[in-house]
């Protein structure tokens, strides 16, 4: 019989732990939290949104976005503007500030990537990518998370 420390899942989640709580620290010395810096991506590749769209793009409520959104505001990350197109709607607005700030996440992320892959050679390190691939249909495929395909941009619609 196996260990179950020695389980695929119960791996997984405690390297994902460990990996998420060293960003989290990294992320936390710019005055961010994670969920900061994936509001800060949306914004920053969706142009002029609205609250409510990030909020649909993100898979969160729209009260969430609000709360995040509010906190980068403070921060003089982001600013919440009348839409040129529509004066009904807010959109979000990444500021210099905020741009400098996700800049240096996105920093602290691959800074990290590297240490993380540091044991790893080049061929290791594409065979992980696309097992951890395999492991993402995997778990869609179960239902477990969407279909979807994690890319440098963003998230779209798997085949």
């Amino acid at each position: 019989m196996t260990d179950f420390r020695d389980t695929l899942g119960y791996r997984l989640v405690q390297l994902g732990r460990a990996a998420g709580n060293e960003y989290t620290a990294r992320v936390e010395k710019l005055g961010l939290r994670p969920q900061h810096v994936r509001l800060l991506t949306v914004v920053q590749g969706a142009g002029h949104a609205s609250q409510n769209e990030l909020a649909a793009e993100l898979g969160v409520t729209p009260s969430f976005v609000v709360g995040i959104a509010d906190d980068l505001e403070r921060l003089g990350a982001l600013n919440r503007e009348r839409d040129p197109r529509d004066r009904r709607r807010q959109v979000l607005v990444l500021t210099t500030a905020g741009k400098r700030l996700l800049r240096d996440a996105t920093r602290a992320a691959t800074d990290l990537d590297r240490e993380l892959a540091r044991e790893l050679t080049p061929a290791a390190l594409a065979e992980l990518r696309e097992s951890l691939e395999a492991v993402r249909v995997s778990l869609a495929r179960l239902g477990h998370i969407a279909d979807v395909e994690m890319t440098a941009t963003g998230v779209k619609p798997g085949p």
